[in-house]
C-alpha cells in the first residue's frame, strides 16, 4: 500500500494533515514529523488543528509547528492517527471535499475510511508508520523530522514501558537516538 500512498503525494502539491481531536503526542509528533518530510519533498504541507489543540503542551517541544495554520486549498489530505472520521471533529468536511485522501494509522478499530488507507495495528505508534513510510520514500530525516518521531513513539508506548512496545518499537527508537535528540528531556518532558 505504500506504492500507491507514494504516488498520491508524489502527484500533489498543497497536502493538508489532520490530526484526531483532542491529540496526544503521537498523534501531534506523527503529523509534524509527515509534514517536514512532505516539505522536504518540495510540497505546500500543513497540520490543521482543532481549536482546542493549540494549547496542548506537546507543541512545545515538536518542531515545524507554527502559531497558525497556513490557508491553502488542498489536492491531497492526510488523516493521521485517526481510526474514523468522527475522530477528525469538524475538520472531516475538508477531508471530504478532498477527492485524494490518506488515512495512516495504527487503530485495529480503523474503518479504512480514506482512499488509501495503511494501517498496521501492529505498530506501537503511528509514528513507527510514519518512519517506515519516509524509509520506503527515501526521504532524508532531518533531526527536526527525528525529534517528532520519537516523541510520537515514546508517547503512545508510555516511555517505552507499555504492552504494545515490541522489539521493532525499540530498533526504530535506536535508529532514531543515532541522531543525537535529547531522549532524557523527551521522556521527562512526556
Amino acid at each position: 500500500m505504500f506504492t500507491e500512498i507514494r504516488e498520491a503525494i508524489k502527484n500533489s502539491k498543497n497536502i493538508l494533515i489532520i490530526p484526531h481531536v483532542s491529540a496526544d503526542g503521537d498523534c501531534l509528533g506523527s503529523s509534524y514529523a509527515l509534514k517536514l518530510m512532505l516539505e522536504e519533498l518540495g510540497k505546500k504541507a500543513d497540520v490543521i488543528l482543532d481549536k482546542a489543540d493549540f494549547d496542548n503542551r506537546i507543541l512545545k517541544i515538536l518542531d515545524g509547528v507554527r502559531n497558525k495554520n497556513d490557508a491553502f486549498e488542498p489536492d491531497l489530505v492526510i488523516a493521521v492517527d485517526c481510526a474514523d472520521k468522527a475522530r477528525m471533529g469538524t475538520r472531516a468536511e475538508a477531508f471530504d471535499r478532498c477527492g485524494e485522501t490518506i488515512c495512516l494509522d495504527h487503530h485495529p478499530t480503523n474503518d479504512k475510511y480514506a482512499k488509501y488507507n495503511y494501517v498496521n495495528p501492529d505498530a506501537a505508534a503511528t509514528g513507527e508508520i510514519i518512519y517506515e513510510l519516509a524509509q520506503f520514500m527515501n526521504i532524508t530525516l532531518t533531526t527536526q523530522i527525528v525529534n517528532n518521531l520519537y516523541i510520537a513513539i515514546a508517547s503512545d508506548t508510555g516511555g517505552f514501558a507499555y504492552a504494545n512496545t515490541k522489539p521493532h518499537t525499540h530498533s526504530i527508537a535506536a535508529q532514531l537516538m543515532q541522531y543525537g535528540i535529547n531522549c532524557e528531556f523527551i521522556n521527562s518532558y512526556l
